[in-house]
C-alpha cells in the first residue's frame, strides 16, 4: 500500500507461523528482528525472530518457552531476553555463528532484560532487585560491557528503572525514579547520570538516543496527556505534538534526526514518522487495520513496527520510502542518416533496487526497449531520444540524449574536423592532414554539382590514403579505423 502523504510503502513480514508478531529494530542492512508466536495453536510465548530479506528465522530461547529480540547493531549482534529452563528471564546477545549466549546479571538479581545494544557490543536493559526497603522487585538500569562486566547506572535519587537505548559512544538513555518519586527520562554518560526533565508533566521516559547524542521518548504535559518528544543538549526537551489525538509516543532516532513512534488517531495508535521539515505524518496500516506503531527506523530512513491486519492479526511491518532510480541515456549521438545510432542506458541505476525495465521514445515516432538499443533514421534531423526507467517498487526516472541524422554533407564536415583534430594532437603532420583534406574538399564540390557517385570515388581514394597511413604507422590503427568507418558510411548512403 503506498501513502501518498509520507511516500512510504508497508511490507508485511509475516510471522513464525502464529496469527501475531512485533518489529522492534531494523539495522542499515535491512535486517529487521522481534516476536513472533511459532504457531496459533500454541504454545503462546513468542520466539524472538531475526528477518533478513524475506525470511524470517526464529532465534530460539535459552532452553525456557520465549524469547524477545529488541535490537541489533551493525555487526549482526542481536540483543533481548529469554526465559531459561529454569523459567528466569535472563538478557541475552544471538550472534550468527555462536547463536544465543545468556549474559551474567548483579548479584541477588531475579532476572534481566536487554534492550538496546551498540556497535561494540554494550547493551543495556535492566535488573530485577529485590529492595528491602520497599519490600517489592523492581528492574534497576544495567550496561553489559563487551567483556562480561555488568554496571548498575544507579538511578536520579529513587528507586528502580530501565536503560532502553545506548549509543555507539557509549551514552545510555532511559528511564529511573527520582526522590520525589516519579519516573523520569535519563542519559547517562561514564558514570554520571543527568535528568532530561518533562514536558511540564511529573514523568518521562527516554526510548533511543542516536549518534549525536539526540534522544527521543514520552513526556507528561502540563496538560496531563503524554506527547512524544525531542532532547538536544543546550535545547532541552521539545514537544513533537501528536497526530491530532491527546497521546503520542517516539521510540526510535536515526542519525538524520529523523523520528518514528506511535501517536493516537481517533481510537486507534498509528505509527508515525516525525522530520523537521515535515512535522508528524501518518505512516499508515496493513489494508484494512486500524492500529499500527512504529518501534524502530535505521540511515536511510527504513521503518519497522507492527500492524493490525484486515482480519484483525498483529504482524510485524516494515515501511520504507524507495529511493527513484536515475535515467541515464547517454551521450548525443552524431550519426549519418539510414545508419544505425546505438543509444545505451546502461548507465541508469538504482540507488536502493534494481531497474526492470528501459523504456525508448526515439524521437521519430519510434519506441523501443532495452538497455541498449539501435535506431536507423530515416530523415536527416535532430531527434530528442527519451529513456525511461522503471525499478523494481515502480517509480520511474527519465534522461534525454539528442541523436543528430547528418546528411551526406554534414558527415564530410565532421570527417573534415576529425582529421584537424588529428593534427591538433600531433597525430599528423600538415602535409600529411593536406593531403586527406584535399580529397575530402573534392568529395565535398562533387556533392555540390550533384554527382554523389563522383564524390562516393572521391571518399574510396581518402580511404586509400588512410590506410596508408595506418601501414606507415603514422596513424595508429584505431585512428584509421575510425576513420575509414566514417567515410565508408557515407560511401554506402551516395551508393545506396
Amino acid at each position: 500500500t503506498v501513502l501518498p502523504n509520507a511516500g512510504y510503502t508497508i511490507v508485511d513480514l509475516g510471522t513464525l507461523g502464529g496469527d501475531r508478531s512485533w518489529a522492534h529494530a531494523i539495522d542499515a542492512a535491512g535486517r529487521v528482528v522481534g516476536e513472533s508466536w511459532p504457531s496459533s495453536q500454541g504454545p503462546f510465548d513468542p520466539h524472538a525472530f531475526l528477518w533478513d530479506h524475506g525470511t524470517m528465522e526464529d532465534l530460539g530461547t535459552l532452553g525456557g518457552t520465549l524469547s524477545i529480540a529488541r535490537d541489533i547493531n551493525s555487526t549482526g549482534a542481536v540483543t533481548g531476553w529469554s526465559y531459561t529452563a529454569a523459567g528466569q528471564s535472563r538478557a541475552f546477545v544471538w550472534e550468527p555463528v555462536t547463536g544465543m549466549a545468556e549474559l551474567g546479571v548483579l548479584p541477588g538479581a531475579l532476572g534481566a532484560r536487554g534492550f538496546g545494544t551498540n556497535a561494540v557490543g554494550q547493551v543495556v536493559g535492566s535488573n530485577t532487585l529485590y529492595l528491602p526497603s520497599q519490600n517489592n522487585f523492581l528492574d534497576h538500569p544495567v550496561l553489559w560491557e563487551p567483556s562480561g562486566a555488568v554496571i548498575a547506572l544507579g538511578s536520579l535519587g529513587g528507586f528502580g528503572g530501565t536503560a532502553w537505548d545506548v549509543n555507539d559512544g557509549g551514552q545510555v538513555v532511559g528511564r529511573t525514579t527520582t526522590s520525589a518519586g516519579s519516573f523520569h527520562a535519563f542519559i547517562w554518560s561514564n558514570g554520571a547520570m543527568r535528568d532530561l526533565g518533562t514536558l511540564g508533566g511529573a514523568s518521562s521516559s527516554a526510548r533511543a538516543i542516536n549518534t549525536a547524542g539526540h534522544v527521543v521518548g514520552g513526556s507528561a504535559t502540563a496538560a496531563g496527556q503524554s506527547h512524544a518528544f525531542l532532547w538536544i543538549d543546550g535545547q532541552g526537551m521539545e514537544d513533537l505534538g501528536t497526530l491530532g489525538g491527546t497521546k503520542s509516543d517516539a521510540r526510535d532516532i536515526n542519525g538524520v534526526g529523523q523520528v518514528v513512534g506511535t501517536s493516537l488517531v481517533g481510537s486507534c495508535d498509528r505509527a508515525f514518522l516525525w522530520e523537521r521539515t515535515t512535522g508528524m505524518i501518518d505512516l499508515g496500516t496493513l489494508p484494512g487495520g486500524c492500529e499500527s506503531g512504529a518501534q524502530g527506523i535505521n540511515s536511510r530512513g527504513d521503518v519497522v513496527g507492527y500492524s493490525e491486519t484486515e482480519t484483525g492479526e498483529t504482524h510485524a511491518v516494515m515501511w520504507f520510502r524507495n529511493q527513484p532510480p536515475i535515467a541515464d541515456a547517454g551521450p548525443d549521438i552524431r550519426v549519418l542518416v539510414t545508419k544505425d545510432a546505438m543509444l545505451d542506458g546502461s548507465q541508469s541505476l538504482d540507488p536502493d533496487g534494481s531497474i526492470v525495465s528501459y523504456a525508448w521514445d526515439l524521437g521519430d515516432g519510434t519506441r523501443a526497449s532495452g538497455e541498449q538499443v539501435t535506431h536507423a533514421y530515416a530523415f536527416p534531423g535532430r531527434y530528442l531520444a527519451t529513456l525511461v526507467v522503471t525499478d523494481d517498487d515502480g517509480a520511474t526516472a527519465n534522461d534525454h540524449a539528442t541523436v543528430g541524422a547528418l546528411t551526406p554533407a554534414e558527415a564530410l564536415d565532421d570527417l573534415m574536423s576529425a582529421v584537424a583534430a588529428l593534427v591538433a594532437s600531433g597525430d599528423l603532420t600538415t602535409q600529411e592532414a593536406a593531403g586527406l583534406q584535399r580529397k575530402l574538399i573534392a568529395a565535398q564540390m562533387r556533392l555540390e554539382d550533384g554527382k554523389p557517385l563522383v564524390a562516393a570515388n572521391k571518399l574510396l581514394d581518402f580511404i586509400d590514403q588512410v590506410n596508408a597511413l595506418i601501414r606507415s604507422r603514422r596513424l595508429s590503427l584505431a585512428q584509421g579505423e575510425a576513420l575509414i568507418q566514417a567515410a565508408q558510411d557515407i560511401v554506402d548512403v551516395l551508393t545506396a
